[in-house]
C-alpha cells in the first residue's frame, strides 16, 4: 500500500471523501484528494466540520487494496499515529508535550481539537478523510478548539502541499514498518501519546452492556486497536467498541 503517487487539488468541493466516492472508478489505489474548502465537510456521527477557505487542510486518500492489513480495526490507530507524527514535524518542540491523541479519532493540543479523522467504507474500498485546523480554529459551542498557527512557534507558514507530502511519506513508512513488525508498535505509540491514559473518563454508547459509564478509568486499547479497555468503579474490566468519550 502506497499513497500520494496521484494527488488532486481542488479549489472547493462538497467534501473530499464524497469526491473520492463519486470517482472510485477513475482514481487509483492510494490517490489523495485535497481541497481549499469544503461546502459539506463532516466528521464522525454526521457532525459538521467547519471547512471554509481559511488556510486549513482538508484531504482524503483512497485505499482499494486492504490485503496488507491483518485487521481493519488496526487502521484508525495507524492513521492516528501517522497524523500525530506529521503534526509533530511542523510544531515547535517546546509545545509537543501538549499534543495528545483522543479516542477514537481526534488529535488535541492543550485539550482543544486540532484535527479529526473520518473513515468510510464504500463497497470494497475505504476512504480516509482528515481535517486539520492550521490558520484558524473554528468557534464551536461547548467545544475547545486549537490550530497549528498557535503551536508552530518560529516555523514558517504551513503550506497544505508540504503537510500532505509529509503525511504521505510518514504513512508509507508506517505501512512498511507494519508489514515487517505488525501492529504492536503503533498500539504502544498511540497509548504513549494518548491524553486520557490512566485517567477517569465518561463514556456513552458502545459499552458491552450498553450502560453509560461515568468515572471509569481508561487503561488502554485492546489487542487489535478496535476498542478501548476501562476499569469501572467496581474494578470490573469492560471493553468499549464505539461511542463518545469525555475526560
Amino acid at each position: 500500500m502506497h499513497i500520494g503517487t496521484e494527488i488532486t487539488c481542488l479549489e472547493t468541493v462538497d467534501s473530499t471523501n464524497e469526491y473520492i466516492k463519486r470517482n472510485l472508478k477513475s482514481l487509483k489505489n492510494g490517490a489523495v484528494v485535497w481541497a481549499m474548502s469544503q461546502s459539506q465537510g463532516r466528521g464522525r456521527l454526521h457532525r459538521v466540520w467547519s471547512s471554509e477557505n481559511n488556510g486549513n487542510i482538508y484531504f482524503s486518500f483512497l485505499m482499494k487494496d486492504r490485503r496488507w492489513l491483518k485487521q481493519l480495526t488496526e487502521l484508525p490507530i495507524i492513521v492516528s499515529v501517522v497524523l500525530f507524527r506529521t503534526v509533530k514535524d511542523f510544531v515547535h518542540e517546546a509545545k509537543v508535550k501538549d499534543l495528545k491523541l483522543k479516542w477514537p479519532n481526534d488529535l488535541l493540543w492543550d485539550s482543544g481539537k486540532l484535527s479529526g479523522i473520518l473513515m468510510e467504507i464504500e463497497g470494497d474500498d475505504l476512504v480516509c478523510g482528515i481535517g486539520i485546523n492550521v490558520d484558524k480554529a473554528p468557534q464551536i459551542e461547548d467545544k475547545k478548539t486549537a490550530c497549528m498557527s498557535d503551536i508552530s512557534g518560529s516555523h514558517k507558514v504551513l503550506k497544505p502541499s508540504d503537510f500532505i507530502a509529509d503525511f504521505c511519506k510518514n504513512f508509507n513508512t508506517a505501512v512498511a514498518h507494519y508489514n515487517k513488525f505488525g501492529f504492536i508498535d503503533f498500539k504502544s505509540e498511540w497509548e504513549q501519546n494518548c491524553g486520557h491514559i490512566n485517567k477517569k473518563v465518561a463514556l456513552s454508547g458502545g459499552v458491552e452492556d450498553n450502560t453509560p459509564k461515568i468515572g471509569a478509568k481508561f487503561i488502554g486499547l485492546n489487542s487489535d486497536g478496535g476498542a478501548l479497555v476501562v476499569v469501572d468503579g467496581e474494578s470490573e474490566t469492560r471493553v468499549v467498541y464505539s461511542g463518545e468519550l469525555n475526560v
